[in-house]
């Protein structure tokens, strides 16, 4: 999927424009803008980046830095900055990273990652806030032919198992520089 516009399985070019969303059926555009006043809330309509996941959702790296997902059935956005509680929801996305197996990362610079495991949305934090790895700083992240997912960090190597047992290796047990994230 390159990065500012496709054409999807069923036909459709999809363009990440600096004001929203485009898709093209062939004889008109329909842009999906997120404006003052719907229910969904995005900072930015600026696409920077576009992705399709195994199940044919649109992930969108905005010009401020968060991630959306759009959904082309609905035709509604959905975001994990909502479920992170804090920072008026924001969750800074420094990249997304899309695998065959279905799961999709959103790597922030600060703030750990995010799994969004399957077609269901089931969402997984991994930082040092909830204790799931020792570090906010992932460099990137790797998946096997097994689906084990491995999370090269600033402070080791952690498998996440296709069962989800989370194994850790090369880490300290505290890291300074973790503790001031502005570092």
């Amino acid at each position: 999927f390159p990065s500012h516009d496709s054409q999807v399985q069923k036909g459709f070019i999809w363009l990440g424009t600096w004001d929203g969303l485009s898709k093209f059926d062939g004889y008109q555009f329909h842009n999906y803008k997120v404006s003052v006043g719907d229910n969904y809330y995005m900072r930015s309509n600026r696409i920077q980046e576009m992705y399709e996941d195994k199940y044919g959702n649109i992930w969108l790296h905005t010009y401020d830095g968060e991630a959306h997902c759009f959904d082309p059935n609905t035709e509604k956005y959905w975001s994990v900055q909502a479920l992170k509680g804090d920072k008026n929801g924001a969750f800074p996305v420094e990249k997304i990273i899309v695998k065959p197996s279905g799961k999709v990362w959103l790597n922030s610079v600060t703030d750990g990652c995010v799994l969004i495991a399957d077609e269901n949305k089931t969402v997984q934090f991994f930082n040092i806030e909830n204790g799931t790895i020792r570090t906010n700083k992932i460099t990137d992240i790797y998946e096997d032919k097994q689906l084990n997912s491995w999370l090269l960090t600033n402070n080791g190597l952690y498998q996440l198992s296709n069962k989800g047992k989370t194994t850790n290796y090369f880490v300290e047990n505290e890291n300074k520089n973790d503790k001031d994230k502005s570092n």
